[in-house]
């Protein structure tokens, strides 16, 4: 099952997929569920909601892994378009500009632009930008080779002019401009150094980034800007306070970190210190 988030003033859109794709849009700060819409995909019936982005017209961006495309829908969840033109014209598994591969993660910056990774397969073109009615801007080469196959990158977060991707295959944490310059990487370890698996980074209020780490433990770290680690944020378990396979990150207007994690069975608060604020959502609130 996949979890993922997305925040749009007081809103948090929980995206999950369960055969079908689902998104459930609550109110960030009292819990409370506003409504939620469910899509399907033509030829199976099933469709995933693995990465979300809100633009500045609350529409809804959803990276659709399992039928390859991004799927935009208004707030309340009638489908007005789709970012796949690239996949039908190239075939869908080819790797090549413009072509969406295996889309598992979604940011959109101040001038609209959609970034987008696809992250269950190494491919050149995991990392690219669309403008908002589709037409390609560019990939993002791993370490600004044009020749780098990036290995499955999971998470992507973009702030000002700074894109932040997670290479989940090769355990990095990459740091570019939003004009492709690279800014460096740093690899993504646990407590005793051994390699770790970063699924998701979101930028703290001050401007350090949390990254969420996926395997045993599970944990979420802390880099500076320059990509410095700064330690454990978030420890690894079941109980609350704590975070078991943690899936997204992203940060309210409260600057709170929210972190789903259990499979995105349940979103949690943090404050930029790692202190539990509390619960936020639970799959079997909203299960008949």
């Amino acid at each position: 099952m996949f979890g993922c988030l997305a925040v749009h003033h007081n809103l948090l859109f929980i995206g999950s997929s369960e055969g079908s794709g689902r998104v459930l849009v609550i109110d960030v700060e009292t819990g409370e569920e506003r409504h939620q819409f469910m899509f399907a995909g033509e030829a199976t019936g099933k469709a995933d909601a693995a990465g979300l982005a809100v633009d500045a017209d609350s529409r809804v961006f959803v990276a659709d892994t399992r039928n390859r495309t991004v799927r935009i829908f208004s707030v309340f969840g009638s489908e007005v378009g789709r970012l796949d033109a690239q996949n039908a014209e190239a075939g869908q598994r080819s790797d090549r500009r413009g072509s969406l591969g295996r889309p598992h993660d979604l940011a959109l910056d101040d001038e609209g632009r959609l970034f987008v990774c696809s992250g269950l397969a190494d491919r050149v073109h995991s990392v690219q930008c669309f403008l908002p009615d589709g037409t390609w801007v560019r990939t993002f080469h791993a370490g600004a080779d044009p020749q780098a196959v990036w290995a499955a990158p999971r998470g992507i977060t973009v702030v000002g002019e700074a894109l932040y991707v997670a290479e989940t295959g090769r355990g990095r944490i990459h740091a570019m401009r939003t004009d492709g310059a690279s800014l460096g990487s740093v690899a993504a370890t646990g407590d005793s150094g051994e390699p770790a698996a970063p699924v998701a980074v979101a930028v703290l209020p001050e401007g350090d980034l949390a990254v969420a780490l996926w395997g045993e433990p599970s944990r979420v770290v802390r880099f500076d800007a320059s990509l410095r680690p700064r330690g454990v944020l978030i420890r690894g378990g079941d109980a609350e306070g704590l975070v078991r396979d943690p899936f997204d990150l992203a940060v309210d207007s409260a600057g709170r970190l929210l972190v789903a994690d259990k499979g995105g069975t349940r979103v949690q608060a943090f404050s930029d210190k790692g202190e539990h604020l509390g619960v936020v959502w639970r799959l079997q609130k909203v299960r008949g």
